[in-house]
Formats: C-alpha cells, sequence, structure tokens
C-alpha cells in the first residue's frame, strides 16, 4: 500500500490497483461555490507516474470513478479525460473497471485502454484476487477470490480538536480535516451469493475485502469512526461484511486499529 494504492507483486509480475480519481470534481465545486480550485489531473497523473517508476508496474487496473460527472456530457469531461487516459497510456498498461459514475466512459478513453465488465474482474490466482468498483455485485467468478478489492465507500477518518474559548469558559469540539484511510475486513460470501439468489457455497463462505480510498486528494470521504450508517457499497449496505472488526489502516500501511475502537475513542473524545 502507498499513496491510497495498492500494489501486487507476484514472481514474474506487478499490479497495481487505484479507485475513484473523480476527474472533473475540482470543476464542479469550482463553479458550485464561485471559488477557484486547481484542477486534480495533472496532480493525479504525476503521483500514477511515480508509483509505477517506483514499484515497476506492469498493468494498472482503475477499479471505478474516473470521472467525477454521472453523465457524459460535460465541458470538463471532454476537455481532460480524453488527455488525461492517452497520456497514461503512455506510462502504464491500463485497464479499467467501470464505477457508478462511469457512464459513457467508453466514448472518452484510447482503444488502448481495455474497458472491463462492471461485474469486475480475476487477475491472480493462489491467493486469488478479485477486483471490482463496489457499487454492483461481482461475477461469480470474482466472487470465489480469496481477496476481493473494491472502491466506492471513500473510507477516511475524521479529526477533531478540542479548542478553549474564554468568553464561555468551557472547552469546545472543531471538526478539522478527514485522513483516508484503507480498510480490512471479512466478506461473508454467503450472504452476497443470497442477496445474488445463486446457491451457497459451505467451502467458500469467507474471503478477505479491502477497501481503498479515493486517489482524488479533494475527495473528504465517508468518516467511518462517525458514521452510525453503513459504509457505502452493496457489501456493506447489506450487511454482507464485518464492519466493526474491520482493521484500518494509514494509506502508507500504517495499522490504526479496529473500526469499532476508533469509534468508540472518537466517542470518548465527545463527552
Amino acid at each position: 500500500m502507498d499513496d491510497g494504492s495498492l500494489v501486487i507483486q507476484d514472481s514474474d509480475r506487478t499490479d497495481m490497483v487505484i479507485t475513484d480519481l473523480h476527474l472533473g470534481f475540482s470543476a464542479e465545486i469550482s463553479q458550485e461555490k464561485k471559488v477557484v480550485i486547481p484542477a486534480q489531473a495533472n496532480s493525479i497523473l504525476y503521483r500514477i507516474g511515480e508509483l509505477v517508476g517506483r514499484y515497476k508496474v506492469d498493468t494498472l487496473y482503475l477499479i471505478g470513478d474516473i470521472k467525477h460527472s454521472i453523465q457524459v456530457d460535460q465541458v470538463h469531461n471532454w476537455e481532460t479525460i480524453p488527455k488525461f487516459m492517452t497520456q497514461l497510456s503512455k506510462i502504464v498498461t491500463t485497464k479499467i473497471i467501470p464505477g457508478n459514475h462511469d457512464g459513457e466512459l467508453k466514448t472518452l478513453i484510447p482503444r488502448n485502454i481495455q474497458l472491463l465488465s462492471v461485474k469486475g474482474i480475476q487477475i491472480k490466482k493462489g491467493p486469488s484476487i478479485g477486483l471490482l468498483h463496489g457499487h454492483a455485485w461481482p461475477s461469480a467468478e470474482v466472487l470465489s477470490s480469496d481477496i476481493i478489492i473494491v472502491g466506492h465507500s471513500h473510507p477516511s477518518i475524521r479529526r477533531i480538536k478540542r479548542v478553549t474559548k474564554h468568553s464561555i469558559k468551557r472547552d469546545i469540539i472543531r471538526y478539522t480535516s478527514t485522513i483516508p484511510v484503507i480498510l480490512k475486513t471479512k466478506l461473508y460470501k454467503n450472504c452476497v451469493r443470497d442477496k445474488m439468489n445463486i446457491d451457497t457455497d459451505l467451502n467458500d463462505a469467507e474471503g478477505a475485502l479491502i477497501v481503498l480510498p479515493a486517489f482524488n486528494r479533494l475527495i473528504s470521504g465517508s468518516s467511518i469512526n462517525t458514521l452510525t450508517r453503513p459504509l457505502g457499497g452493496l457489501f456493506f449496505e447489506r450487511g454482507c461484511a464485518d464492519t466493526d472488526n474491520a482493521e484500518v489502516y494509514s494509506c502508507n500501511e500504517i495499522y490504526l486499529g479496529r473500526l469499532d475502537e476508533l469509534r468508540a475513542r472518537f466517542n470518548e473524545m465527545l463527552k
């Protein structure tokens, strides 16, 4: 794990997985808030290039939400994405699993970038690894993977600061920034099979689920230590993933604790 990416190294190849670029998000926010927010495309391209060079990546998998606007007919999509994807394809072999924001994405990408099924892909055997955005159910092959990697949920941790307000002679809580994080937890596969109306498999009941944060640093994400509702994505929304015991890591692989512990700690700080 490095800078929100997940690097998968084998004896003969190296793959890298990132998610949720949300290209065009800055343009949308600038328009809504009437402030100028720098575009992120060049920064994102530079960061990907650094990671590809550092780990000698053979194939880059973008697992969804390449663009921010769901519809394709936005000026910033046509101005930004074709150029971005063409430059990216010159850096590394790139394959895309579409996300829920990627309607008609095929019209914006060059032919040498492969657009895969929304149901995901299995990329490695022993242990097998499946890739999926997270807003749609996986294929049977992807679900059979030992490890499934998704995006979509944008996990982050909300930070707070206690400040003394002298005029009222007491401390008050100030919400500060959010920090993107990576989650690792159990996936209950037969729960997924039940929701998909397919046969259960007692010999393949559980797997590992890894949730990556948004690669776009402007995306504040879902504050997992403050949420009282399920995380986004079908696995969490339908109760097929172990939320409370999810392990939380920084984007550079520092273990931060279990999710239930981080929530308890946050609530204690609010008292």
